[in-house]
């Protein structure tokens, strides 16, 4: 698959995981989720570019970022429970793999180090889009710390 959040995994884990999983297709210009939504997946690109949008102070939305092939989006929501934090548009004809909580539980459940490393990822991600959104909108965010965000995603996995 080649995606750089499942390096940790196996390859046991990795088949494990993907092969119950179906491609969904999506025009350019739908949008695959909604910004407050509940998110029970998460998404990862295997064709086609989607942009990220927040809305801004003004409510207009913002774009903050970019993504192509074997990029991932959604799993904030399906980590930590909360609703989404952005709005994905189908930039192109886009072909995503979407991977549900049920699934994704499995895998966490028996790689005791993966919470850890989502939880760097996610860090990574919500300060760059912090970044952007003060440099858009001038307002400022407190950062969550990977620690934090792996506390979370072990809570509300029960693990």
């Amino acid at each position: 698959m080649g995606v750089d959040l499942f390096q940790s995994l196996s390859p046991v884990e990795l088949e494990g995981l993907v092969e119950r999983e179906t491609l969904q297709l999506f025009a350019a210009g739908e949008k695959l989720c909604r910004q407050g939504e509940a998110g029970e997946s998460f998404y990862i690109i295997s064709r086609g570019r989607v942009a990220v949008q927040v809305a801004g102070g003004d409510g207009r939305p913002m774009t903050v970022a970019q993504l192509g092939a074997r990029a991932f989006f959604g799993e904030m929501s399906l980590l930590t429970g909360e609703p989404r934090s952005g709005t994905v548009v189908a930039e192109t004809d886009v072909e995503v793999v979407c991977i549900s909580k049920d699934d994704f539980a499995g895998v966490l459940k028996s790689n005791g180090e993966l919470a850890g490393k989502l939880a760097v990822i996610l860090e990574t991600r919500l300060s760059d889009r912090q970044e952007k959104m003060a440099a858009l909108s001038s307002s400022g965010m407190a950062p969550a710390t990977h620690v934090a965000l792996a506390a979370r995603i072990r809570k509300f996995f029960g693990l």
